[in-house]
């Protein structure tokens, strides 16, 4: 009886009225697709590429390469508004041409005619997420990372500059709370390098530690800080500063800093599962111009 039940399911055949209306909205969706995308990434991004060009002397062939990868962002834009406009036009001309009449006339449900509609406008809602979340942030992270070369001031830049981190720590007294217990800070991130470090370490609010170095790098093997050029400067609870120059250090540090300035990106380039683990690690750097704008990516 089960198998009996299953049989008609498996042997369903989308009917000629179906097929018909499919093929409709098929055929002027992919038009729609194509015109709305390729008007969107002409007036979006022709002239910032061509003033580029000029004022940066952005390569010709690397213009074109941006071009390419920014399809995806006006393409992602373009299939919800194609399928409501074929929706609207295929529907409007059936009732225009009395077709939609005919098909009443013969006993087939106002249901069951937009039922088409509604199985392709779903189809295409799961296909604008995965494709949101899959192919437009890294597209949008390539052409973003294609130009870093040549012009300084891009928002992927200006990201790996002046990068700040506050650690706390937990303590639980009568009631848990968090006190500040190291203030990190980088001028620059290049290479999985970062440039100019200072580091606070603080006791109870008093400071009791600041190192400073040119340049450190996260040791993988030992999770350490593997620090170059630079001091360490203690400071004693009578005010006394213990200064120490070093060459090369080896500390105990978290790797968060590192962490930050690896998956700095624009929210734009970033799918819902990155931009939740960037924003776990920017909660408490009191960022909340960036901490709102990657909480409103996430509800996107």
């Amino acid at each position: 009886m089960k198998f009996k039940s299953i049989k008609p399911i498996l042997h369903y055949q989308i009917s000629l009225v179906d097929r018909y209306i499919l093929k409709q909205l098929g055929l002027l969706f992919l038009f729609s697709v194509g015109l709305f995308s390729s008007l969107g990434v002409t007036i979006g991004t022709v002239s910032d590429l061509g003033y580029k060009v000029t004022e940066y002397n952005l390569p010709i062939p690397m213009a074109i390469l941006i071009f390419c990868y920014k399809i995806p962002e006006y393409a992602a834009y373009a299939l919800p508004i194609s399928i409501l406009l074929s929706s609207l036009v295929v529907y409007g001309r059936l009732n225009s041409d009395r077709e939609l009449t005919a098909l009443l006339s013969f006993g087939i449900s106002l249901r069951r005619i937009i039922a088409p509609a509604l199985v392709f406008s779903l189809l295409i809602t799961g296909l604008t997420f995965l494709f949101n979340e899959l192919i437009v942030p890294a597209a949008n992270y390539q052409a973003n990372l294609l130009q870093t070369p040549f012009i300084a001031k891009t928002e992927l830049n200006l990201r790996k500059k002046d990068i700040f981190y506050p650690e706390y720590e937990s303590i639980i007294d009568n009631q848990p709370s968090r006190i500040l217990k190291r203030i990190y800070f980088a001028e620059q991130y290049q290479n999985q390098t970062l440039h100019k470090v200072t580091v606070i370490s603080l006791n109870s609010g008093v400071i009791e530690q600041i190192i400073t170095a040119h340049s450190a790098q996260w040791n993988q093997q030992k999770q350490v800080w593997n620090l170059l050029e630079g001091e360490l400067n203690k400071i004693s609870n009578n005010g006394k500063v213990v200064t120490e120059e070093f060459v090369t250090k080896q500390i105990p540090l978290a790797i968060t800093l590192f962490e930050i300035a690896q998956k700095e990106r624009s929210p734009d380039d970033m799918n819902i599962k990155q931009a939740k683990e960037y924003l776990g690690l920017i909660k408490d750097s009191g960022r909340r111009t960036d901490i709102a704008k990657f909480a409103v990516r996430i509800q996107q």
